[in-house]
């Protein structure tokens, strides 16, 4: 059983959780916005199937919230990319590979390996595994980055969740226990 928020409380609790969600709507370029409604479709299913709400769950909902926003944000940005921009960083990734430069530092601590690294075979990398590697990296990045605006949106939603509920997200959508 959860004791009431008192009136005051959860004024100030409204107030500080809209500066903080503005604030990390800024910061997030808006995945904070989308991190809002994943932790409302998380409590949404939750209430749905019977099951109590965590935090867990609630924050699982924000980052993949958070994922969709930025996922929407990359689909709306791509078609701006100027067109070749991707040939320009091909092409300069093989300028840099044609012309490797070892910094000194290196050469002090292993004697040669300016020699051993130019007569290394060229081309060891193909354009599948290239590509592949960059997909991965990638997503790796757009999934770190929804994880980290997803928690960023789902720490400002909280005191404003419990301002307009009287209670934290985890506490409102417990099951019926006589159900």
């Amino acid at each position: 059983m959860t004791v009431p928020a008192r009136r005051g409380t959860r004024i100030l609790a409204g107030v500080g959780g809209a500066v903080l969600v503005v604030l990390a709507t800024l910061l997030t370029l808006g995945s904070a916005l989308f991190a809002l409604l994943g932790v409302a479709m998380a409590a949404r299913i939750a209430r749905g199937r019977s099951q109590p709400f965590s935090w867990l769950g609630s924050w699982i909902g924000a980052t993949a919230g958070a994922a969709v926003g930025i996922a929407i944000v990359a689909v709306a940005i791509a078609p701006r990319i100027p067109a070749g921009a991707f040939d320009r960083i091909r092409q300069s990734v093989d300028s840099a590979a044609q012309h490797p430069s070892n910094p000194a530092w290196l050469e002090r601590i292993a004697p040669g390996v300016a020699a051993r690294a130019s007569t290394a075979r060229p081309g060891i990398l193909n354009d599948s595994l290239t590509t592949w590697a960059s997909v991965m990296g990638i997503a790796l990045g757009l999934g770190f980055t929804a994880m980290l605006f997803g928690t960023i949106g789902w720490l400002a939603a909280l005191p404003l969740v419990y301002a307009v509920r009287g209670a934290w997200p985890w506490a409102m959508a417990q099951p019926d226990p006589q159900a």
